[in-house]
């Protein structure tokens, strides 16, 4: 007999004609090398990722069983090819699995009931509830057998009866172990095209009880581990396999690496990793929510390759104990913040706004909490309302917050496949009985200033001086926020699109949003990104990009207006510290956005000595550096950060959307220029600063 033919897809939109997510299909992956494990001699399994390659494939050859992810950013995309397993042959089994699937039995029947051509839907872990399906398929040898009886781990609807049908939830696999490398087995080789990202996972499973997230659920509260030596092994064979086809990044799929202890020991394998095949050259990591001494000290190795997140969400108590969150104290948290200053390592805090019980003005104080600490970059998300939440499966919950959600097209997510247009929709709250949507919608603005004033970072030797003048930098960014009148009218221009965009992103209905994106010139702005993209970053990177010397002279203006109302200081000398830093910032950040500028020189004369200044430790006052001549100082992109540009530029493409795609990647993190500076320019001992980057 032949082997039984199975797909399993992780599909991800094509629409702008490049993926829309470069991570591997780590879990159908795993899917696959269990199932393989068990029934490796009766099953031929193929993995998918890019959906017009999963297109070929099923016209070429169909599947027996057609396995799909199911997450916000592909539901449609899986149920296109869904129904089209089943128009090719009807007795095609077909599962999905992910969690964009209700938690309840009542919603998931609702769910599933409007998916007929979906056979079964996998609940929690996949691993052993598919292999399960295999099992039974190869007892039964039918579809209509398959789905009689219950089956643990998996919920359907009867063909016979209608009758929604579960069976028991499976425990958690403990030995993770267990579950093959698909890395190591070669199951995942073929994604190693020099442009898709290796995602890792080294524990599952999550202690906290957020209930805005659907791993908060009681089922994934003890973390299980993959051991050290599978750890080993799996990271090494993909540190060799990168780098013989050119990749540079990786992706922890942990829920909060670094609060295991051993995690320090992984860290220790990265390092060497990097020592020895030179990856990976950047990390995307979600650390520990808590524990954060033991995060710093376990990733100390790592340096900035990562970005150490603190997921605050909120500093309102009130708001934290709504959400069952537990903060670190303020105390603690500053002095991580200061620890990890001193160390020069990026620290990451993520934001949640419109949870239950925030206020407009609750929430920007956390921001400014989170300023004056000195965090590297904040993140503002807007709640998503995820199924496995009371905020999508508990309708009571919903009232009593006074909740009013809407939807919009998931960043990316459109395809066109054989004429006939695809979008992925996600819903998102847009006011409570405690925030407007007006006030939603000025969040957003402040929070835009956040991103162009604080985490691109491009103002940092600013805002040491104005912390010298006694000025914190939530009082900074709130008087720009305060004084947007004064803009120039280009600059007016993006905000007032980045408000309008906030507001027209969202539709009543998803298909009032897939009618308005089906038109062709609607669809149209989407290929060009001028809509369904990151609204906030797509704005970020007009200004930074396209704006960047107006937007710097205007902050300079603003903010030398604020020094002078604030404090007797001699102007003449504030005026020439003012310019210097002016010229710096603009030197650093100029022709940072394509290919024929990276490894170019940009030189400017300084009468103060502006790098060693923001090399002391001290943070003397700059007049102390001021100096008897002229220096000429040249400014240029780190190799690091030319490498990061030409492989995301390679990736994207160098136009606004390419841009934001690769601060989405760099968590926001903008390319800046280091300083070199001689007196003369011909003397190769030219001591490098990289303080600025």
């Amino acid at each position: 007999m032949k082997k039984l033919r199975i797909y399993l897809a992780d599909l991800i939109h094509t629409g702008m004609g490049v993926a829309s997510s470069d991570a591997f299909p780590l879990n159908i992956g795993l899917v696959a090398s269990y199932a393989l494990k068990n029934f490796g001699s009766e099953v031929e399994i193929l993995l998918f990722k890019h959906p017009e390659d999963l297109l070929q494939a099923m016209r070429d050859s169909p599947p027996y069983i057609l396995g799909c992810s199911n997450y916000a950013w592909n539901y449609n995309l899986s149920n296109y090819f869904t129904q089209l397993a089943k128009a090719l042959n009807s007795e095609c089994i077909t599962v999905w699995g992910g969690t964009n699937f209700p938690f309840s039995e009542t919603k998931q029947e609702e769910f599933l009931r409007k998916l007929p051509m979906l056979d079964m839907h996998v609940f929690y872990e996949g691993e052993q509830a598919f292999s399960n399906i295999l099992n039974r398929f190869f007892s039964k040898r039918s579809l209509k057998k398959l789905i009689q009886e219950p089956l643990d781990g998996v919920r359907f609807i009867s063909p016979e009866d209608g009758t929604f049908v579960y069976g028991q939830e499976l425990p958690r696999i403990k030995n993770l172990d267990s579950i093959p490398s698909p890395y190591v087995t070669g199951l995942l080789d073929k994604f190693f095209d020099g442009f898709q990202t290796p995602l890792v996972e080294t524990a599952r499973g999550c202690p906290f009880a957020c209930n805005f997230c659907n791993a908060g659920d009681d089922y994934f509260n003890k973390v299980n581990k993959f051991s050290d030596e599978y750890v080993r092994e799996e990271l090494t064979y993909i540190a060799k396999m990168s780098a013989k086809h050119g990749v540079s990044n990786l992706t922890l799929a942990d829920n909060n690496f670094g609060m295991i202890p051993r995690d320090a020991i992984t860290t220790g394998l990265i390092r060497g990793l990097q020592n020895n095949y030179g990856w990976p050259k950047s990390m995307i990591v979600f650390t520990g929510k808590n524990s954060k001494k033991r995060v710093i000290s376990a990733t100390r190795l790592l340096g900035d390759t990562l970005n150490i997140s603190v997921s605050v969400q909120s500093m309102d108590k009130e708001v934290l104990k709504n959400i069952k969150r537990d903060n670190i104290c303020l105390e603690d948290l500053s002095a991580i913040a200061k620890s990890l200053q001193e160390e020069e390592r990026p620290q990451l805090a993520d934001t949640i706004v419109l949870l239950p019980g925030e206020t407009a003005k609750s929430f920007l104080t956390s921001i400014g909490t989170l300023l004056d600490l000195g965090v590297t970059s904040i993140q503002c998300h807007t709640l998503t309302m995820l199924y496995g939440t009371p905020y999508r499966d508990d309708p009571n919950y919903v009232r009593d917050q006074g909740y009013v959600s809407k939807y919009r097209i998931v960043v990316r997510q459109f395809s066109e496949l054989e004429g006939k247009k695809i979008f992925d929709v996600e819903k998102v709250a847009t006011s409570t009985k405690d925030m407007s949507f007006e006030d939603y919608v000025e969040v957003r603005i402040f929070f835009l200033i956040v991103e162009l004033c604080h985490n691109s970072r491009i103002f940092k030797p600013l805002q040491t001086y104005i912390h010298q003048n006694g000025i914190k930098n939530s009082e900074w960014v709130q008087m720009i926020y305060d004084n947007q009148s004064s803009f120039s009218e280009e600059i007016k221009k993006v905000f007032q699109s980045f408000a309008e965009e906030t507001a027209s992103e969202l539709w009543e209905s998803e298909d009032a949003l897939i009618a308005h994106y089906s038109k062709p010139e609607s669809y149209q702005m989407l290929l060009e990104g001028e809509q369904g993209g990151n609204v906030l970053y797509r704005h970020r990177v007009w200004v930074l990009a396209k704006l960047n010397e107006a937007w710097i002279n205007t902050v300079f203006d603003l903010t030398e207006e604020m020094i002078t109302s604030c404090k007797k200081v001699d102007k003449l000398s504030l005026e020439m510290e003012l310019k210097a830093l002016r010229d710096f910032i603009l030197k650093s950040n100029s022709d940072c956005f394509s290919y024929e500028t990276l490894d170019k020189l940009l030189v400017g004369k300084f009468e103060y000595d502006i790098p060693a200044w923001l090399s002391d430790p001290k943070k003397p006052d700059l007049k102390k550096y001021k100096l008897p001549t002229q220096i000429s100082i040249q400014f240029h992109l780190s190799n690091r950060d030319v490498g990061i540009l030409r492989d995301a530029f390679a990736r994207y493409g160098t136009s606004v959307t390419g841009i934001v795609r690769l601060l989405q990647q760099q968590v926001g993190k903008m390319p800046l220029r280091s300083a070199i500076y001689s007196k003369d320019l011909s003397d190769q001992s030219s001591k490098v600063f990289t303080s600025t980057t």
